[in-house]
């Protein structure tokens, strides 16, 4: 694997997750701490028209250029855990694991995205939203802008 574009994958993916902001959702850090066992990313989301939303990611693993791994949840504005503000039954936490690997000249990027310590109902609340969301096409834009990026540097 050439190491270079796998760097360049988790570049330009910290560079998306920490500065997202688009048309529909702006984004707002309040800490960012990118290190393996214990380093957090807390930040809040605030859609057109709706109410602020908070998230935390707690890092468990970074392995440079190859692996992210970590806990994710929503949040309050001082970084509490709260429950999803529309979905009561949404998993308190998940485990999401990013891999970056290549495809010929092209950095690909793969995300395992699974309940953590969840109950069954909280399971099957994930499960629906992502068939709703593969329904939607809800990634299409983020490969949309993970390819602008990488292509632009």
């Amino acid at each position: 694997m050439n190491l270079a574009n796998k760097q360049l994958g988790i570049s330009v993916f910290y560079r998306y997750a920490m500065q997202l902001d688009d048309k529909r959702i702006s984004v707002s850090l309040a800490t960012v701490e990118f290190r393996p066992a214990g380093g957090i990313y807390h930040y809040g989301l605030q859609p057109a028209g709706g109410p602020a939303m908070w998230g935390k990611w707690e890092f468990r693993e970074i392995v440079a250029p190859e692996r992210i791994v970590l806990i994710q949840c929503f949040s309050d504005e001082q970084g509490g855990v709260a429950r999803h503000p529309y979905a009561p039954d949404w998993p308190q936490y998940t485990l999401s694991t990013m891999t970056f690997g290549e495809q010929g000249l092209k950095t690909m990027f793969s995300l395992t995205w699974a309940p953590h310590n969840a109950t069954e109902a909280e399971r099957n609340t994930l499960d629906a939203g992502r068939a709703d969301g593969a329904k939607l096409g809800r990634h299409d834009g983020t490969a949309h802008r993970l390819s602008g990026e990488a292509a632009s540097g």
